[in-house]
């Protein structure tokens, strides 16, 4: 699968950050490199975790539209375990397809619950196999993270529903289309700083205790990488659709090679404005810090 994604690129860099970013295969990926993407608070983009994960479910999820609501709700977590063994179902991988089996199947089993409960039954079931993850950086930077975030979604969803409240006692005749377009991506900008802010407010601690490293850049370099990296994702998803039409390859490589250099530049050019070491606080400070973010 490698082997054919990487058919119609030309630059060996670029060949190694796809190994790295859709399979998870870092070897290849050079010290300078690494160190811009650890520097610009985005070195998980280079290890297949929630982010991957999410977006090949995404990608199901919206191929299976066609498919009743319960049999969707099955398929896409076992079509994304696929995708999960190719990358050697590391740790965190692992995690994230737990989280998105627990929130599919109980959607499938027609379940009313929330995404929160789901993801605390993930972590449990996780903790039941192997309790020793608690002590693990990357199970409490994974639930941590998204703990955060589903438990500040409501509170941004409230800000967004006031701020849009005009729009809904408009008639769409009288709205101009400029207009909800200009609404609408206001919005989407404000749901993406919220996200991106409160993630990482919430995992730098950690990189404070465990690594030792300040990354004040790493919200709007997440802001423009994610964007990057779901154009990857759909290219590799039309890649392995249509891969037996000849030239296709070749044409959506060069697509695909330009957003690897597009998201290499951003890391390095994010990484060389700042961040670095900064001094590690004691656990209990970190556990204060979280309590009050809370």
């Amino acid at each position: 699968a490698l082997s054919k994604l990487c058919e119609g690129i030309s630059d060996d860099g670029s060949k190694r950050l796809v190994a790295a970013l859709v399979f998870g295969c870092q070897q290849g990926v050079s010290w300078d490199d690494r160190t811009a993407f650890l520097k610009s608070g985005t070195i998980h983009i280079l290890s297949v975790s929630g982010l991957h994960v999410a977006m090949v479910a995404a990608l199901f999820a919206i191929a299976l539209r066609v498919l009743p609501f319960r049999l969707r709700h099955l398929l896409i977590p076992l079509l994304t375990l696929l995708y999960a063994l190719t990358t050697g179902m590391q740790a965190p991988s692992f995690r994230a397809f737990a989280m998105l089996a627990a929130w599919s199947f109980l959607r499938a089993a027609l379940l009313s619950t929330n995404a929160m409960n789901s993801t605390l039954l993930a972590a449990c079931l996780l903790l039941a196999w192997s309790p020793a993850q608690m002590l693990d950086s990357g199970f409490q930077y994974s639930f941590l993270c998204v703990l955060f975030l589903l438990g500040s979604a409501e509170l941004f969803r409230d800000w967004r529903s006031c701020a849009c409240e005009r729009r809904r006692w408009t008639p769409v005749s009288f709205s101009h289309p400029l207009s909800r377009f200009k609404e609408k991506s206001l919005e989407w900008l404000w749901l993406s700083v919220a996200s991106c802010l409160v993630a990482w407010l919430a995992s730098c601690g950690l990189s404070l205790l465990y690594q030792g490293l300040g990354v004040p850049y790493s919200i709007p370099t997440n802001m423009v990488l994610i964007p990057i990296t779901w154009c990857i994702f759909v290219t590799f998803a039309l890649q392995g659709l249509f891969f037996w039409v000849p030239g296709f390859m070749a044409f959506s490589g060069f697509f695909m090679e330009f957003f690897l250099r597009a998201m290499n530049a951003v890391c390095h050019f994010f990484a060389d404005s700042g961040g670095g070491h900064a001094p590690m606080p004691p656990a209990w400070r970190v556990a204060w810090f979280l309590g009050l973010l809370a």
